[in-house]
């Protein structure tokens, strides 16, 4: 999983998070899916994601994986 792509997905939550709309997170989040891939992936973000980030932003990432993804989010419960 590439890190920055990683760094990226999250900085754009958080900053649509405070000026409305998440149009460019959704972007971000489908990058990070493509580039990461969908097997074991809450894992491998739970292990990547650093402790810094507020949790309202990981459950954004987590809440829009769950529609971007081919299963639909099965995979992340």
């Amino acid at each position: 999983m590439n890190q920055e792509i990683l760094e990226q997905t999250l900085q754009a939550i958080q900053d649509q998070r405070i000026h409305g709309g998440f149009d460019t997170s959704h972007e971000w989040v489908d990058r990070l899916v493509a580039d990461a891939g969908e097997e074991r992936l809450a894992e491998r973000l739970d292990a990547a994601i650093a402790d810094t980030w507020p949790w309202e932003v990981v459950a954004d990432l987590f809440g829009m994986l769950i529609w971007q993804t081919s299963d639909n989010g099965g995979a992340l419960f």
